[in-house]
């Protein structure tokens, strides 16, 4: 998450030169793991000292940084217009809607003069969060075919990393339309799809695929029957799979589907199904 200011030049001439704020969010929800400067004092020359966190109370963390100029230089200029100022990191603790606030904001020029309206322009994207989690971690997987000790539950260990011999991959045999799918529990809603693919070969196997999302079971392998299947939703890939390919869904389903649509090996690291 990013904390941006519009530093104005009318009411800012001299340029930023410290700030201050305060992030305020409920403990049951969000953990602030860390709060990093995103040096944009530091691209003018000047040397970046973080205060912060200087405290951490329940539900509010204060983070501060100062920048002075180099030896020998009475004055330099601070960033000026629009400047991300620092990185916050959070962790959910569960699922849900929350707020993260900024309060008791305090910008100064490279003069130390407090910048007016400070408060009012220190902004950041989310200040309303939706938290979600993994639907698909530990449910019951199945897929077309075992190669080896390739599983179909690899895919919902909560193990995103990719290399066969860390004995977290999926794998079937060499399958027209091969497939893997997750049954959730329950209809849930859905968020977004991440499929993540293979890393250590091999990686261009798992292309031209479909996600596939259904509320009932599908009532079908074959590839173009699933796709005329009335209230399956379908979500196509052309290219190879990342680690990992995001898909946005925003839809309920309990049952969920990646199949390809060729003949080839099917490989996944991982399937995260997120929603709430």
């Amino acid at each position: 998450m990013d904390i941006v200011a519009d530093v104005g030049t009318e009411m800012n001439p001299n340029g930023l030169g410290a700030y201050q704020f305060d992030l305020v969010y409920d403990l049951n929800y969000l953990e602030v793991i860390s709060v990093s400067d995103a040096e944009e004092l530091g691209k003018t020359g000047r040397t970046v000292k973080e205060l912060g966190p200087t405290d951490v109370t329940a539900g509010q963390t204060v983070f501060a940084v100062y920048s002075y100029p180099p030896e020998g230089v009475s004055e330099l200029a601070g960033p000026k217009n629009t400047v991300v100022l620092a990185t916050a990191t959070l962790k959910a603790k569960q699922a849900g809607v929350t707020t993260l606030n900024l309060e008791n904001a305090l910008l100064t020029d490279t003069k130390a003069n407090v910048w007016p309206g400070a408060g009012r322009d220190l902004t950041t994207e989310d200040g309303t969060i939706t938290i979600l989690t993994n639907l698909a971690l530990g449910r019951p997987a199945t897929q077309s075919s075992t190669y080896d000790s390739g599983v179909a539950s690899r895919a919902v260990d909560g193990n995103t990393y990719g290399a066969w011999g860390n004995n977290s991959v999926t794998h079937t045999d060499y399958n027209a339309q091969a497939w893997w799918q997750v049954e959730l529990g329950a209809v849930q809603d859905i968020s977004g799809i991440a499929v993540w693919n293979r890393t250590d070969c091999c990686g261009g196997r798992l292309s031209g695929f479909y996600v596939l999302v259904s509320d009932v079971a599908f009532t079908s392998t074959d590839l173009t029957a699933t796709l005329g299947q009335g209230g399956v939703s379908s979500y196509y890939t052309a290219g190879q799979a990342g680690s990992p390919t995001t898909i946005a869904v925003n839809r309920t389903g309990r049952y969920v589907r990646v199949q390809l649509t060729g003949s080839n090996w099917l490989s996944l690291a991982e399937v995260e199904v997120w929603g709430r």
